[in-house]
């Protein structure tokens, strides 16, 4: 069974089912999928966005695993070579919708408002063609509703042109969870605020140069001793209610 999945390239018509057939094989085990494309069919997106939202799937773009994940050259002077890198690891357009149905985010992802690449459309009058592009536009806008994107970001999308992309940050923009979803996990499993994690970070940082005070050393242990049973109560409780669902 797989604990990550990865997603790669152009999304296209088909790769819902394909994305749908490869959860239900791992029989609700995994949980994270890595998200790596320019963007392609919205609708497919959503749908994969859905998925993830109800089988509570941790979404990553690559700007967080970039930093994390990487596979050494052992015995060698190269540096370390990433699972991705250049103009193509980005999660932007469609792919940010499915970013958004992970219940928990991390990295940057591209936005836009959707561009319409059927020929019949540009042949269309003006006021036929403003029908089509409205009801686009209130698609994605429902589908980030219903993944809880903040609404000042939903209109920040809007404005942004289709040649453009406007960035926005898990971390930055607080939009690492849905906050239904941590509202549910904080009511079993306590909060491990972003203030903590600041501290602990801190702290891990200093001890690696040496410079931590005996009081500085207990906290640092209180708080690593927090976040692991916070970490894994949280898992848990995914767990838990994951096990529950039918296979996708």
């Amino acid at each position: 069974m797989c604990f990550a999945g990865f997603l790669r390239g152009t999304i296209l018509q088909g790769h819902y089912e394909k994305v749908r057939t490869f959860l239900a094989q791992q029989k609700n085990y995994m949980t994270l999928f890595v998200l790596v494309s320019p963007g392609g069919d919205v609708n497919e997106a959503m749908m994969i966005g859905r998925l993830f939202k109800k089988y509570l799937i941790h979404t990553w773009s690559p700007e967080y695993f970039l930093d994390r994940f990487f596979l050494p050259n052992f015995g060698t002077d190269q540096p370390p070579r990433y699972r991705c890198e250049g103009a193509d690891c980005v999660c932007a357009s469609a792919c940010a919708l499915i970013w958004f149905g992970g219940v928990s985010r991390s990295g940057s992802v591209g936005l836009h408002r959707p561009r319409i690449s059927d020929p019949t459309f540009k042949a269309l009058p003006p006021a036929e063609a403003a029908k089509v592009y409205r009801k686009a536009l209130d698609d994605i806008t429902r589908y980030l509703d219903e993944m809880e994107a903040p609404r000042p970001m939903v209109d920040a999308m809007v404005a942004t042109d289709s040649s453009n992309i406007w960035w926005v940050n898990a971390e930055f923009d607080r939009l690492e969870q849905p906050p239904t979803y941590a509202e549910w996990a904080e009511s079993a499993c306590g909060n491990f605020s972003k203030q903590e994690q600041d501290t602990l970070n801190d702290l891990i940082h200093r001890k690696s140069s040496g410079n931590l005070t005996s009081n500085d050393t207990l906290l640092l242990q209180l708080l690593s001793d927090k976040e692991v049973t916070h970490r894994t109560c949280a898992m848990y409780l995914r767990s838990s209610h994951v096990e529950q669902l039918p296979p996708p």
